[in-house]
């Protein structure tokens, strides 16, 4: 296997792993976002399992981007590497 074979195959592993965490992301908002509808509707008592949910979710939030970041820097190096190579 060639080196720009193998580049490529990083690239393509890069991109199912940033689908991946971009999925996760669109969940964790889209379940916070259902537990602050409900609570505001009077659905859904605010107690302290709720609140900590919600922390956890919110906490979930800012690992999954950040982690998103990393694998676009990742990405775009390997991007600059498979078009030197060309």
């Amino acid at each position: 296997m060639g080196v720009k074979e193998k580049l490529q195959k990083e690239l393509d592993l890069l991109l199912e792993k940033l689908r991946f965490w971009r999925y996760v992301i669109f969940g964790i908002v889209s379940g916070t976002l259902g537990i602050i509808v409900s609570a505001s509707q009077n659905k859904l008592q605010m107690n302290l399992v709720i609140m900590i949910i919600l922390v956890i979710g919110f906490i979930g939030i800012i690992i999954s981007i950040k982690r998103i970041d990393t694998l676009t820097k990742e990405y775009m190096k390997l991007l600059e590497v498979l078009g030197k190579e060309e």
